[in-house]
């Protein structure tokens, strides 16, 4: 009974011979000249036997041998191979899946060989299993062929290590060759791929793009680029086709080249771009990018152009520039990022047209390229006008609570100064009082008893009761006149006339003790509405404070008058060894001295400040260690009632000497 028998072999001689050999022998023979052909007939006959040129176009021998063992309606076809090339290269045919191999050699050779394979396709044949290859004995090892061989090995080992797709169609489009790569990117097993039309591994709107593709003229490369990739299995790829001439017809191969990854890499960048410039667009502030160089602008939001003067005009609102513009003053922050490759921090106070000036705070970061060299600079500005003008508000209002805590600390001691002084005043009121009667009596009787004819030592003893007679009347005097008890009189003074006859009173003193006194008057300096007497015995009391002060071979005692809005200053400097930090705060109580017992009564700054505080006027200390003491008054051009008067300051600062 015959057999149904495919041939296959691009050689027309031995397909013609094998076809008649086996017709002759009653069997049905169908040819194919090549494996996609091959294909397109297994797909409606079913043979019994199947001979396959090992090398031939159009999908190769091997590659057909694999597709047919992969087809489930072939699988009881007895697969025979038929190798020109079997001599120059070790063939394992049973690993492609075929049932046996023929070398071809001559026709009366090859003639015997196929009517042996016919034996081995029996039930009975098939037992044997011959790994032999039939007629390699037969034929010639050729040096050409071999070379040949190792070539293709050669190129089929590039193919299938590119990690672009390889695909090759026929010129009816069906796929002849594809590499693993193009393999993985289609998801078609390769026994399943080969033969399939080239446009049917496409879909929707990507098949439409390579339709029209190929239907256009074919004579000239061709490409889908990477910019306007297709889809091809749920991967973005560009193709590109090269048409190749071939003795059998042109086929076209397709480069395939997977940019997926890259296309999903510029869309994340793409995304993450656009949510930067709504950000930077977004931001209330001017923010702007510049070139290190030229500090050309290269990127700016609408903040920016709007606030940025000429900025505008080479945006036209859009974040990139139209048009080369140079980033606005100041350039200190570009220049010190790329001094310091740093950021920059700084304040920057523009005047606008309106004359209205505006703080800015710059931030200056650098851009580094691969090298670490700064590149481009980023810029934002804060508007913090009006915070400055809330911290200086703030110090402002901090300094005012100060002065003002100051001003109640001064007033609680000048409080308690006055209560101290009432109730010393009332007291030294009534002492003063009782002690000058018997004073007085006791002065008159010493005087009588001078005017009788005493002895000599009596009369030193006399002379002696006088002085201290003269003595406790000054201080009761003192204790008079900060009692108050005493006429004040107010007229119109002039303060260096006044000084000047106080000072002639202690001229002779003063000259004893090598004591000069330097005048730094004020010209034009106004009258003063004062009691004359008072005010002389204020300079009186602060010119001995500073003799008596003063130790060293430089004495000098220093008076400045100086004009103010509403009254005059007066200072009386010396150049004594300063107040000491302890004592400074005491110094204008009553019967506080820093002299020895017997040289002061403690009495003398205690009445100045008593004069000036009648006098609404003022009196500080300033005193530095090693540099004398500095009494400042204050005195008002014009008296105000008493009961408009604020009571007089007393301000120290530090350090030591003798005073009181």
């Amino acid at each position: 009974m015959g057999k149904k028998i495919l041939v296959v072999d691009n050689h027309p001689m031995v397909l013609k011979l094998i076809a008649n050999l086996l017709e002759k022998d009653g069997h049905e023979v169908r040819t194919a000249e090549d494996g996609l052909s091959a294909l397109d007939i297994l797909k409606s006959y079913v043979p019994d036997l199947i001979f396959v040129d090992l090398v031939m176009p159009n999908i190769s021998g091997e590659k057909l041998c694999r597709i047919i063992r992969n087809m489930p309606h072939l699988q009881g076809v007895f697969l025979v191979i038929l190798s020109a090339i079997a001599a120059e290269e070790e063939l394992d045919f049973v690993a492609l899946g075929a049932d046996a191999c023929i070398a071809k050699g001559s026709m009366s050779n090859l003639a015997r060989h196929v009517a042996r394979v016919l034996e081995l396709a029996s039930p009975e044949g098939r037992q044997e299993k011959s790994r032999d290859i039939l007629g390699l004995d037969e034929v010639a090892t050729r040096e050409i062929t071999r070379e040949l061989l190792s070539s293709r090995k050669h190129f089929e080992i590039i193919l299938r290590n590119m990690s672009e797709g390889i695909l090759e169609f026929a010129p009816n489009r069906k796929i002849i060759f594809a590499n693993p790569t193009a393999v993985a990117l289609v998801g078609i097993p390769e026994e399943m791929l080969l033969g399939t039309e080239f446009i049917d591994i496409f879909a929707d709107h990507s098949l439409e793009t390579v339709v029209a593709l190929l239907n256009g003229p074919s004579d000239s490369p061709r490409k889908i680029s990477e910019e306007m990739p297709v889809l091809l299995n749920g991967r973005q790829v560009s193709l590109q086709f090269l048409p190749v001439a071939g003795d059998v017809g042109a086929t076209t191969i397709v480069i395939i080249h997977d940019v997926t990854t890259r296309k999903q890499a510029e869309e994340k960048i793409g995304e993450q771009n656009r949510f930067l410039n709504k950000l930077i667009e977004s931001l209330p502030h001017p923010f702007f990018v510049v070139g290190a160089k030229g500090y050309e602008v290269v990127l700016a939001n609408s903040s920016a152009q709007r606030y940025l003067g000429r900025l505008a005009e080479c945006f036209g609102q859009q974040i990139s520039p139209v048009e080369v513009c140079k980033a606005p003053p100041p350039y200190l922050p570009f220049e010190r990022v790329q001094q310091e490759k740093n950021s920059f921090l700084m304040e920057y106070v523009e005047q606008g047209r309106d004359g209205q000036e505006t703080t800015h705070e710059i931030h200056a970061h650098p851009i580094f390229d691969k090298k670490g060299k700064v590149t481009q600079i980023i810029e934002y500005r804060l508007d913090i006008t009006e915070r400055k003008k809330a911290e200086q508000a703030l110090r402002d209002s901090k300094d005012a609570l100060q002065k003002a805590l100051d001003n109640l600390q001064v007033a609680q001691q000048v409080a308690i100064r006055q209560e101290k002084l009432a109730s010393i005043g009332t007291l030294a009121s009534g002492v003063a009082h009782e002690i000058l009667n018997p004073l007085n009596i006791i002065g008159t009787l010493a005087q009588v008893m001078q005017l009788e004819k005493i002895p000599a030592s009596m009369r030193k003893n006399i002379d002696e009761m006088l002085v201290q007679i003269k003595r406790a009347t000054k201080i009761t005097n003192n204790l008079r006149t900060f009692s108050h008890q005493h006429a004040f009189e107010v007229r119109l003074v002039d303060v260096h006339a006044l000084f000047d006859k106080t000072a002639a009173l202690l001229e002779h003193d003063l000259n004893l003790d090598n004591v000069r006194v330097e005048r730094h008057y004020a010209p034009d300096l106004s009258r003063i509405e004062a009691d004359e007497d008072q005010l002389a015995q204020v300079f009186l009391n602060l010119m001995s404070n500073a003799r008596d002060a003063m130790s060293a071979d430089d004495k000098r005692i220093i008076v400045e008058t100086r004009q103010q809005d509403n009254g005059v200053e007066i200072r009386f400097s010396d150049t004594g060894g300063g107040i000491g930090p302890d004592e400074i705060g005491k110094i204008f109580d009553p019967f506080f001295t820093t002299k020895d017992p017997g040289h002061g009564t403690g009495l003398g700054l205690w009445i100045v400040y008593s004069i000036i505080e009648n006098h609404c006027g003022t009196i500080r200390v300033e005193s530095e260690k090693g540099k004398g003491a500095r009494f400042v008054i204050f005195l008002p051009t014009h008296q105000p009632g008493q009961k408009e008067c604020a009571p007089a300051e007393a301000k120290q600062d530090s350090t030591s000497g003798e005073h009181g």
